[in-house]
């Protein structure tokens, strides 16, 4: 078992290492992102989705009515849980649920609603009827016009 690691002169290695880690990431505006060199040292371009995902994004258009809205929360949770032993009162975490699962069913949820979901709300809203009207909030504000 490893139980401890000599570095040896980190001052010398430092300079390397930042060297290395100026090619791989660009802080922008307080956000660090990958940046993937090529072969030639020069940032290769990013992936781009393919068109029919995109249009398909472009045209989702938000859930009519409540009843809608339930429904995509229900079945999320069914897809992501793997089972249909919960009510809309029972607890996402006791259901089954942990966060990586939260971030699954906001995914699902982006696909019907198109809309970016913040994982709060699921921690905030843990079961279907509170998650529903959550959601229903979240268009509400997104489709009010500016004031």
């Amino acid at each position: 078992m490893l139980q401890h690691v000599a570095i040896g002169r980190i001052g010398g290695q430092r300079r390397h290492w930042q060297t290395i880690l100026a090619q791989w990431l660009l802080l922008i505006s307080g956000e660090i992102k990958l940046m993937i060199l090529n072969a030639d040292g020069e940032p290769k371009e990013p992936r781009r989705a393919p068109k029919t995902e995109q249009a398909a994004t472009a045209e989702l258009s938000t859930p009519a009515s409540a009843s809608e809205i339930r429904n995509h929360v229900l079945n999320a949770w069914v897809e992501v849980l793997g089972h249909k032993n919960f009510d809309d009162t029972t607890q996402f975490f006791e259901a089954g649920g942990q966060s990586m699962k939260a971030t699954q069913v906001l995914m699902k949820l982006r696909r019907h609603t198109g809309m970016r979901l913040p994982i709060r709300l699921v921690f905030d809203n843990p079961t279907v009827r509170e998650l529903t009207a959550a959601v229903e909030h979240e268009i509400a504000k997104a489709s009010a016009p500016a004031e």
